[in-house]
């Protein structure tokens, strides 16, 4: 019970899933519940409730630990069974978290029948995870490596190679979603996650991963967690930041000119000029050169993502008023189009 409760203190949040079926006097659930409010009014550990299912009567230390949580509805059950499966079989877990099972929580007090119902066996329990970033080192800052769009890049996962690894997790941090596992190694051992075995490689001696047939799709946050033979060391975090480009095709520029009068002075002419490029990424902009700016007025601005590649193409036509001859050109991202002189006959 003490080991448990050190174990608790150690953490920065805490995460508790509920279900009525085990919220009951004498249970495990509500022995948690209330260990779980104690180090928040001790400690200000931060609390995350998980309510499976609407709770029938929730007595009071239900009520307050729900009140002084994040409280959110989780109905995958078949999730955290997998979680915890993986756990029992020290394979890789989609998220960042270590269950803790707590038998030695058990009291004679305790009704072990309880215990063997499939709900609070595995869900309804209350079960506690250490948010392994919580509980961890984690680096300051993360690190940016860059990629072409169809080529292959490394992550290279920085350690303490001073320390023997018994682990590594790569995983895909994905906003408001669980972690995805992408590849690691358990005892030297590699584990590729579900889609990637054919497009990743991981490397057990230096700590890297190569990555093939980058798609726009890649591009995001991802982790490396590294577990230690030694369990004196904490497991170790660090985020790596792919950033995907692609370029442009070289950029088509159209000239669509007429002469106009003006005033009483004179003739000029007056151009459309159409920009437009290609298969990029990220999304870009024109940049026009040799014009002036105070002669330019944007006619049109249209941009696209295709939906398969997710790369752009990009086009803008602006109005420019000109009397002689003017070269110009068009830039889209690091793609620059040739030069074309407009203007060449006013007034022929």
């Amino acid at each position: 019970m003490e080991s448990v409760l050190r174990c608790m203190q150690a953490c920065r949040r805490l995460l508790v899933v509920l279900s009525s079926d085990c919220l009951c006097e004498k249970s495990i659930s509500l022995l948690e519940c209330r260990l779980c409010l104690y180090l928040h009014h001790a400690s200000r550990a931060p609390l995350i409730t998980v309510r499976r299912r609407a709770l029938s009567a929730p007595c009071g230390d239900i009520a307050e630990l729900r009140n002084n949580s994040t409280s959110v509805r989780w109905n995958c059950y078949l999730c955290v069974f997998h979680f915890i499966s993986c756990a029992l079989e020290e394979k890789p877990v989609n998220l960042s978290v270590q269950f803790l099972f707590r038998e030695s929580m058990l009291t004679a007090d305790t009704d072990e029948e309880d215990m063997k119902k499939p709900v609070c066996s595995l869900l309804a329990l209350v079960v506690t995870t250490l948010l392994l970033a919580a509980a961890s080192g984690v680096s300051d800052a993360a690190m940016n490596i860059t990629a072409v769009l169809g080529h292959s890049v490394t992550f290279r996962c920085p350690s303490n190679h001073s320390k023997p690894v018994e682990r590594l997790y790569i995983q895909r941090v994905i906003k408001d979603k669980e972690d995805m596992y992408i590849n690691g190694f358990t005892n030297g051992r590699e584990i590729p996650g579900k889609g990637y075995q054919s497009r990743t490689k991981v490397n057990t001696m230096d700590y890297s991963m190569e990555m093939r047939n980058i798609s726009v799709g890649d591009e995001g946050s991802y982790i490396c967690v590294f577990v230690f033979v030694d369990k004196a060391y904490k497991p170790e975090i660090s985020e790596i930041f792919l950033k995907v480009t692609a370029e442009y095709s070289v950029p088509t520029i159209t000239p669509d000119c007429s002469e106009h009068r003006r005033g009483v002075s004179g003739t000029g002419m007056s151009c459309h000029l159409s920009c437009s490029a290609v298969g990029g990424y990220p999304q870009s902009t024109v940049r026009w050169a040799g014009l002036n700016p105070s002669l330019t007025n944007v006619f049109y601005n249209w941009s696209l993502a295709h939906n398969d590649s997710k790369t752009w193409t990009i086009n803008q036509t602006i109005m420019y008023n000109c009397d002689q001859p003017t070269n110009v050109s068009c830039a889209v991202w690091g793609a620059v189009s040739h030069t074309i002189t407009i203007c060449k006959c006013v007034g022929c």
